[in-house]
């Protein structure tokens, strides 16, 4: 739970795998196109009489900024596609703060390799 002396903070979370496509016809060696999503809470101490962008913005924006520093996160990835904030933005007034949630989708690929060693062989 958000305490005011916490605030603000943010949680990232590693969301479900979204994306595992084959790219090309091999059985074995094909590379697979991938995608998973992060979501980032952001919490931020505020009243009902502050403005929600004044509050959130700053933090969004120095998220993303972080995040989107390496968009290929050191080579691994693909791209990455950004949907903003995936939910409206609140302000929980029995805890004083501002929430927002930021949804961001990661793509990467990798070798295909032989389904029994790849982990998911049914």
């Amino acid at each position: 739970a958000a305490t005011a002396a916490r605030l603000p903070e943010m949680g990232v979370y590693v969301g479900p795998e979204i994306r595992w496509d084959p790219v090309g016809q091999r059985r074995y060696g094909t590379p697979v196109l991938r995608g998973f999503r992060l979501l980032i809470d952001i919490r931020a101490a505020g009243t009902v009489a502050d403005n929600i962008d004044d509050v959130l913005d700053p933090l969004e924006v120095w998220a993303e900024t972080r995040l989107f520093a390496d968009e290929t996160f050191g080579g691994l990835g693909v791209g990455v596609v950004n949907y903003g904030t995936a939910e409206p933005r609140a302000f929980l007034a029995d805890n004083g703060y501002y929430l927002s949630t930021l949804y961001v989708d990661i793509e990467f690929s990798t070798p295909r390799g032989r389904p029994d060693l790849r982990g998911d062989a049914s």
